[in-house]
């Protein structure tokens, strides 16, 4: 079986190698068709679970406040997920 060595980076921090024995090659054919199918999914999974993401306080020139609240950020196929603390983040539903 081939398998693929990987390192993973979280606050510029570097893990030590790991083998990862399932998914797609960076620049694989299926990712972008993948990726299409399960990304409402996902967006749909995370609003029915009552996820907490993170609100964001904005203050325009007219000094009127905003909030947002940011449960996931999405460009091409890579996704960021929003949590305040490591555990809401981690937290199964």
């Amino acid at each position: 079986m081939n398998y693929i060595d990987e390192y993973g980076n979280m606050n510029h921090n570097v893990s030590n190698m790991f083998s990862c024995h399932n998914g797609l090659r960076e620049g694989d054919i299926l990712s972008p068709i993948l990726f299409s199918l399960n990304v409402n999914e996902l967006k749909s999974y995370l609003e029915e679970s009552n996820c907490e993401g993170v609100t964001v306080k904005h203050t325009d020139s007219t000094d009127d406040i905003y909030y947002l609240k940011m449960l996931m950020c999405m460009y091409a196929d890579d996704t960021v997920l929003f949590a305040n603390t490591k555990p809401q983040l981690q937290k199964k539903h």
